[in-house]
């Protein structure tokens, strides 16, 4: 792909929402989503005095508004998981193992609100659409109602000439006279 190409891709997932093709979008997203956990854990490797698990947060999140919630939730365990196999390791006893539930009560937390603001987004984005198609029907039920009230002749009246000529704005028109 050119990279005109790309950007125009990534201004549609980013702007836009799903579009026209939704898969294109989801894939995109899903990449993100991949290559976010990814770099997180080549950091983690890389920085052995500091934990980074909280950096994983950001494609979690990211998975939460594009992925069913169970997906979401998998790949929290598979970040724990990689944390532990990459992470520094200061301890195995049961701080570590307090450390992961907590860590992964922390990535389910997230994972679960973001993916209700996203359920939340796309019921309200699905209530819009369909009280904008609401009142365009009633837009064109209004056009309607005006076209039939108009007289289909001009009337005849000896020594006068009428003319008459209506521009709706767009599709209803404003005041007759």
């Amino acid at each position: 792909m050119t990279p005109s190409r790309w950007s125009t891709v990534l201004r549609r997932v980013t702007t836009e929402g799903p579009y026209i093709n939704e898969r294109m979008s989801v894939l995109v997203l899903t990449l993100a989503v991949v290559a976010g956990i990814s770099a997180v854990a080549y950091a983690d490797k890389s920085v052995a005095s500091v934990s980074l698990a909280p950096l994983y947060f950001l494609p979690l999140a990211l998975s939460a508004l594009v992925h069913p919630l169970r997906i979401s939730l998998a790949l929290s365990i598979v970040c724990v998981v990689l944390h532990d196999l990459v992470g520094p390791m200061h301890d195995l006893g049961t701080r570590h193992l307090a450390r992961d539930v907590t860590t992964l009560l922390g990535y389910v937390f997230v994972v679960a609100v973001v993916n209700q603001l996203g359920g939340q987004r796309q019921r309200l984005a699905d209530l819009a659409a369909r009280e904008r198609d609401e009142l365009a029907n009633e837009i064109h039920l209004a056009a309607e109602v005006q076209q039939s009230i108009l007289p289909r002749s001009i009337p005849t009246v000896p020594g006068f000439d009428f003319a008459a000529r209506m521009y709706p704005s767009k599709i209803v028109a404003g005041a007759y006279f």
